[in-house]
């Protein structure tokens, strides 16, 4: 006994020196534990992603017309496949500039200091600087009586005669002249034959007139600009009009025989409410016999209305004067074919092209309808047409079923007695006279002016496709 309590006492005493080598034994048994166990997990780990690794190297070696799978070699034929694609859009778009280019001359008459001057500033919105790019007075004034004579010279190209009715505009913003025709009020029973192959309603020549002209005939550079771009795309529809007619020598022979009016940029309004469409008649306004039949026009944002608008320039009655509105604000559309209202939006959509809306209502032979059509497609520049209406003046859509007309002619009484407005039955109009193939059509489209090639932009992967099939 004493024995045992002299060795628990040592063991006691010495304690430290018993513990730490059985410590470090149980150490060294539990890393060489451990170590079997970590080392069977990352060969496992190590086998499953050699595995998915082999698999995914096998599918880049797989042809791409079996699994699809992009590679090396797919990416390449991709960067091969886009830069082919660039320089077809590049060519196409090439192609587009370089026939507009031919059309879309400033004119030898004008000085060549002038020329100089707005050769260069094309599209106007982005290379035009008042600060910089300024025309004198002079030259100015040049441009406007140069504008005035070349005006007649529309008519000439459709075989019509350039007679202007004046809009009568008074003082008081109201119409003047007996006989005159309001702006925008457009009568739709046959001109007078004046022996023209195509007769041009004088009130809507008096309309286009107006747009050309400026107090004391002194435009500003920006006006000249925006104005001479106007006269391209109405010499464009008369060309498209004459290749329409080509051939006829008298109006009696023309497919194209009458135009009621023709309109662009912000002047080229819809239905109310329903933007730029121009689908479907609408009745007449209740109590204003005689409007614009089949068409109500939006005033909202600088429509062409048959009402006589204010001064936009005069501000508060008392002399305040507006700051004019840039005059490619409402001038444009977008691709939903709604207004742009302001300079810095069209800035942002205009890379390729601009569009401007135009809308035609003409007499035409039904039966050579798609000669017109396939006429505004050839064009230089093209008018994209987007609706198109058929007999557009009135509810009855230019059937006969109304009857008893002479002429096939249809209508109800408007007034009862002298001056008395009779409340009984529906307001109609006169339908299209049915035995003959002339019919009144409106014609709402889309020009694209172009600008010049962008190399930067094509490479930049922009989206060129501007039209709706998807190519230039």
């Amino acid at each position: 006994m004493d024995q045992l309590k002299e060795f628990f006492g040592l063991v006691k005493r010495q304690h430290f020196w018993f513990v730490a080598p059985l410590v470090l034994i149980l150490g060294i048994v539990a890393w060489f534990m451990g170590k079997g166990v970590i080392a069977d997990e990352t060969s496992k780990n190590l086998s499953a992603i050699s595995t998915k690794f082999s698999t995914a190297q096998n599918v880049t070696t797989v042809r791409v017309e079996e699994l699809g799978h992009p590679n090396e070699t797919w990416h390449a034929e991709m960067e091969q496949l886009i830069a082919s694609r660039t320089d077809n859009v590049k060519q196409a778009w090439q192609k587009k500039w370089d026939r507009q280019k031919e059309l879309l001359v400033w004119p030898n008459q004008l000085p060549p200091a002038f020329l100089r001057t707005v050769e260069p500033l094309r599209p106007i919105e982005t290379t035009f600087d008042p600060a910089k790019d300024k025309i004198s007075d002079v030259l100015l004034n040049r441009y406007a009586i140069y504008v005035k004579q070349e005006l007649p010279k529309l008519a000439e190209q459709i075989g019509s005669k350039w007679n202007p009715a004046s809009t009568g505009r008074s003082s008081s913003g109201s119409f003047e002249g007996e006989g005159r025709r309001r702006p925008g009020r457009e009568s739709f029973g046959a001109l007078e034959d004046d022996g023209s192959i195509v007769a041009w309603d004088s009130g809507n020549q008096g309309e286009i007139e107006e747009g050309f002209s400026w107090p004391a005939d002194r435009p500003t550079a920006m006006q000249v600009l925006y104005a001479q771009e106007d006269l391209w795309v109405l010499s464009a529809l008369m060309d498209i009009i004459a290749a329409t007619n080509q051939g006829a020598i008298a109006n009696t022979t023309a497919a194209v025989k009458e135009i009621q009016f023709i309109r662009l940029g912000k002047d080229a309004k819809g239905l109310k409410d329903t933007g730029y469409s121009v689908i479907r008649p609408q009745p007449l306004p209740s109590g204003e016999p005689g409007d614009d039949e089949g068409i109500m026009i939006d005033n909202s944002v600088g429509g062409t209305s048959s009402e006589p608008q204010p001064d936009r320039g005069v501000e508060g009655g008392e002399g305040a004067i507006a700051a004019a509105p840039h005059p490619a604000e409402g001038r444009y559309v977008d691709d939903s074919f709604q207004p742009i209202e302001d300079v810095a939006t069209l800035k942002s959509s205009m890379d390729i092209a601009k569009r401007m809306p135009i809308r035609m209502r003409l007499k035409v032979d039904q039966r050579k309808l798609n000669r017109l059509l396939v006429a505004c497609a050839n064009a230089p520049l093209t008018v994209e047409v987007r609706q198109l209406r058929y007999n557009p003046q009135g509810d009855a859509g230019g059937l006969a079923g109304f009857g008893g007309g002479e002429g096939g002619r249809s209508f109800s009484s408007e007034y009862s007695g002298e001056g008395n407005r009779s409340n009984q039955g529906p307001k109609t109009k006169p339908v299209e006279n049915v035995d003959t193939f002339v019919r009144t059509i409106e014609i709402y489209g889309i020009i694209y002016i172009f600008n010049p090639v962008n190399d930067q932009l094509l490479e930049g992967g922009a989206d060129v496709a501007v039209m709706d099939d998807g190519a230039l």
